[in-house]
């Protein structure tokens, strides 16, 4: 039995919309897949931000860790030199105070004399003025230097007296070339020898 027209506009509208039912459903289909694949590239790429963040936020912080450490280094080295300098300069500020006493002890006669006898020696002058602080002066006799005198084929003339040092100082007899052989310039000499010695004695009772 043939269908009507109606019939036959029914079948045919009935099956473009199931074709254009089915083509929208593909496209939803595909349309769903791409974005499954953007959202899961999306979250890859959001991971892979993630962990370049992290790990430049972690060699900020290393470097700003070594860069903090090597700062307090720096800064602990220098306080310990400073602390060491101030130790040393208290040291040295004693032995100069006492230096001046220094006559006083009982073998300081005999010291003396090796004192002039190496001023007398870095000069090389054949006629020696000697100048002495006031305690020095009294220790030395008149009859030591003449015997020194003889003793070395030079002539020696006592000057005046040192107003601030203790100890020697020779020079020639126009005053043109000196060495002094004082307690505080020899100290100041060796100062740079015995850093390091009373360095070591002030830290080994520090500990």
């Amino acid at each position: 039995m043939l269908k009507s027209i109606d019939e036959r506009i029914a079948d045919l509208t009935r099956t473009i919309l199931e074709a254009a039912q089915a083509d929208a459903e593909k496209i939803n289909a595909e349309a769903r897949r791409q974005e499954s694949e953007i959202l899961k590239r999306g979250e890859l790429q959001a991971k892979q931000l993630y962990a370049e963040i992290l790990e430049k936020a972690r060699r900020e912080a290393e470097f700003r860790k070594e860069e903090k450490l090597a700062e307090i280094t720096v800064k602990a080295r220098v306080e310990a030199y400073e602390r060491r300098e101030q130790l040393l300069e208290s040291v040295f500020s004693q032995v100069q105070d006492r230096l001046a006493n220094v006559p006083e002890e009982p073998n300081y006669s005999e010291a003396l004399m090796g004192l002039v006898r190496e001023a007398i020696g870095q000069l090389q002058s054949k006629n020696v003025v000697l100048k002495f602080d006031a305690k020095s002066r009294k220790i030395i006799s008149e009859e030591h230097l003449k015997k020194l005198s003889s003793e070395l084929g030079i002539q020696i003339e006592i000057g005046e007296n040192l107003s601030e040092e203790t100890g020697v100082v020779a020079m020639d007899e126009k005053g043109h070339r000196s060495f002094e052989n004082t307690l505080e310039r020899r100290l100041e000499r060796q100062m740079e020898r015995l850093r390091s010695k009373v360095f070591e004695i002030l830290i080994g009772e520090i500990a």
